[in-house]
C-alpha cells in the first residue's frame, strides 16, 4: 500500500507539476500507459537511495518494510542481487500490476484517471493506511 501511495504522490495540489509531467498528452487525464510509467518510475526512483540505477533488497526495503524476500527474487531476472528500471518495468508489464491498479482507480470507468479520481484513491489509500497504523500500535 506505501507504494501506491508514493506512485499517487502526483495528485496532491502541492504537487501539480507532478501531475502534469504524468499526463504527457496534456489532456487532464491520465491513459493507463501514462500512469504506469509515472507510477513505475516514481517507486523506483525513491527506492534507488543511492541513484546507482539499481535497488538492492537492502534498498527496497527501506521504503517497503514488510517487503519479502522472494518478490525481491522474482523481480531480479539477472540473478545480480540488484533490480534494474528494465527489471522491475518488465514484471510490472508481465504482472499488469499498473493495468489492475489503473482499473482501481478510474472510478468512472472512462479510460483515464482524473485528477479527482486519483485524489479520491490517494485519499481512500491514506485512511487504510492510517487505520492499519492505528490498529498496529
Amino acid at each position: 500500500m506505501a507504494l501506491v501511495i508514493v506512485g499517487l504522490g502526483l495528485v496532491s495540489c502541492q504537487r501539480e507539476d507532478r501531475f502534469r509531467d504524468a499526463d504527457k498528452d496534456g489532456n487532464g487525464l491520465l491513459s493507463n500507459v501514462e500512469f504506469s510509467n509515472y507510477t513505475l518510475r516514481a517507486i523506483f526512483a525513491q527506492a534507488d537511495a543511492n541513484s546507482d540505477g539499481q535497488v538492492t533488497f537492502e534498498e527496497w526495503t527501506i521504503i517497503n518494510p514488510n517487503a519479502k524476500k522472494n518478490l525481491f527474487l522474482e523481480l531480479d531476472a539477472d540473478r545480480n542481487s540488484s533490480v534494474s528500471f528494465a527489471e522491475a518495468e518488465k514484471h510490472f508489464k508481465d504482472k499488469q500490476i499498473g493495468e489492475s491498479l489503473f482499473r482501481d482507480i478510474d472510478s468512472n470507468k472512462d479510460g483515464g484517471i482524473s485528477r479527482d479520481e486519483a485524489a479520491a484513491y490517494l485519499k481512500e489509500m491514506e485512511a487504510k493506511a492510517a487505520s492499519l497504523q492505528t490498529k498496529n500500535n
